[in-house]
């Protein structure tokens, strides 16, 4: 049984497809701030993106990563309130490097180098990873959650990338939802919901808007909305879906996620 405390109901709607590959939002807002040596981030997705978990994580002494439920007419929400000399951490430099999420595949092309996975367990059913990159002038840094309700109705092996921009058409990251990895019929780690930036962008950014707000009274975060392409994979090799296959498997997900909540609520 889930801990209370940390997890009330559990359910995840994730429709991308609905009004066309290009249209459909993930994520709704999206603001950072990177003061220093303190990177505070948080993203919104929308209201068709439903996690009802509450909780915040620590990050050994560094820091928090934070989960919000779903409200109304906004989905969940993620934040990290983290002090990036985690990044000095000798713990964390010396676990060994991956390009891969937590199911063994390949991240989307997006990642260009090997990160560092620090695990957090939360419960049997959850659990959570912070991924690091440590080169200065492409720093990588990420997040996935794993959930295992997902496995049953989730293809192995398949990943749903979605890029995300702000209002000038800068990237600012991407989300992925990406299947168990199923040997035999045995799941051998579970599917869930990752998030990455390369956080030497989002400075970058700061930078320039700065100088063009230069005299105003802006502050250095900002709020935005996002849009962006789809990439889709199949044990990593990039493959082709029609809307209405994707549709598919996404209805499918949705019916064992609200199966899921009924059965948290009920215990």
């Amino acid at each position: 049984m889930l801990s209370r405390k940390f997890l009330v109901l559990l359910s995840f709607v994730f429709q991308l497809v609905s009004c066309g590959e290009q249209d459909q939002n993930v994520v709704n807002k999206f603001s950072y701030n990177i003061n220093q040596n303190e990177l505070d981030l948080f993203i919104e997705f929308n209201q068709d993106v439903e996690l009802d978990l509450e909780l915040a994580l620590p990050v050994k002494d560094y820091g928090f990563v934070e989960f919000s439920p779903s409200e109304r007419e906004r989905g969940f929400s993620l934040g990290f309130d983290l002090n990036l000399d985690i990044l000095l951490d000798d713990e964390i430099m010396s676990i060994e490097k991956t390009r891969n999420l937590p199911n063994g595949r390949p991240m989307s092309t997006y990642v260009t180098e090997d990160l560092a996975r620090y695990k957090i367990n939360i419960s049997k059913k959850i659990s959570n990873s912070l991924y690091l990159g440590f080169d200065p002038d492409n720093l990588f840094f990420g997040n996935a959650i794993e959930l295992d309700f997902i496995n049953d109705d989730f293809p192995s092996g398949l990943s749903i990338t979605q890029r995300f921009r702000d209002n000038k058409n800068r990237l600012l990251g991407i989300i992925t939802l990406y299947g168990p990895n199923v040997e035999e019929n045995e799941v051998i780690a579970p599917g869930g919901v990752f998030v990455m930036m390369n956080i030497s962008d989002l400075a970058s950014y700061l930078k320039e808007d700065q100088i063009i707000n230069r005299n105003s009274k802006i502050k250095k975060s900002a709020k935005v909305h996002t849009y962006g392409e789809l990439e889709v994979t199949k044990n990593g090799r990039k493959v082709r879906m029609k809307p209405r296959s994707l549709q598919k498997i996404i209805k499918l997900f949705n019916k064992k996620s609200r199966q899921y909540q009924q059965k948290i609520a009920y215990k």
